[in-house]
C-alpha cells in the first residue's frame, strides 16, 4: 500500500509531463504548418508574378525576367503535367525562351516523362526556325555578314538541344510516331541523312 502511494504521485507527474510536452508539440507543428504553407503561398504567388510579367512583357528586361523566372521555378514545387501545360501555353504565346526554362523544369520534375521531353525537343527546333528567320531578315536588311557565324552557331545548338531531348523521348516511348517524325526534321537539318531517312521510316510504321 505504501509502495502505491509513492508511486501515485510520480505516475501524476509523469502523464503531467507529457501532457505538456503534447501541448508544446503540437503548438511547434501547427506553428510548422503555418508556416510551410505561407512559404508555399509566396514562392507560388512570386512565380505566378514573374510568369505573367515574363508572358506579357517579352520585352523589358528579358534577361533579368528570365533569370528571376529560373530562380522562382526552383522554388516552386508544382509538378512536371503543370510546368508541361504552363509550357504549351507559353509556345502558343510564342514566348519561346520562357517556354524553355519551363519545360526543362518539367523534365527534370520528372524524367521519364515522354511529353515533357518530347515538346522540349520540339520548342528547341522551334527555336532553331526562329534563329534561321532572324539571321535571313539581317542578311536581307545588312550587308554585313559579321555576326552570320554566330548566328549559325545560336542555331546549331538549338538543333543540338532539339535532338537530345527527342531522343530522350524516344528512348521513354520508342513506338510513338511523332517523336520520330520531330526527330527526322532535326535530322535533316543536321545533315544526317541516314538518320533522316530511318526516322521517316519508323513514324510511317508507327503511325499505322
Amino acid at each position: 500500500m505504501n509502495k502505491f502511494l509513492i508511486r501515485q504521485p510520480h505516475n501524476n507527474t509523469v502523464r503531467e509531463f507529457f501532457a505538456k510536452e503534447h501541448k508544446q508539440f503540437m503548438l511547434i507543428f501547427s506553428i510548422t504548418i503555418i508556416f510551410g504553407l505561407g512559404l508555399t503561398h509566396w514562392a507560388n504567388a512570386t512565380y505566378n508574378k514573374n510568369y505573367n510579367l515574363a508572358a506579357n512583357n517579352p520585352e523589358q528586361g528579358m534577361g533579368s525576367v528570365l533569370g528571376a523566372y529560373t530562380n522562382i521555378l526552383d522554388q516552386t514545387n508544382k509538378p512536371a503535367d503543370t510546368l508541361l501545360f504552363e509550357g504549351i501555353n507559353l509556345i502558343k504565346k510564342d514566348q519561346t525562351e520562357i517556354a524553355l526554362l519551363t519545360l526543362e523544369e518539367a523534365v527534370k520534375r520528372d524524367p521519364n516523362y515522354r511529353d515533357a521531353a518530347l515538346y522540349t525537343g520540339y520548342t528547341y527546333l522551334r527555336l532553331a526556325q526562329e534563329q534561321t528567320n532572324i539571321k535571313t531578315e539581317k542578311q536581307k536588311n545588312s550587308n554585313s555578314l559579321s555576326n552570320s557565324s554566330d548566328d549559325s552557331l545560336s542555331i546549331r545548338n538549338s538543333l543540338a538541344k532539339a535532338k537530345e531531348y527527342l531522343e530522350k523521348a524516344r528512348d521513354i516511348d520508342p513506338l510513338y510516331a511523332k517523336t520520330h517524325e520531330y526527330l527526322a526534321v532535326v535530322y535533316q537539318l543536321l545533315g544526317d541523312t541516314q538518320n533522316t531517312d530511318l526516322s521517316l521510316k519508323r513514324a510511317q510504321d508507327f503511325a499505322k
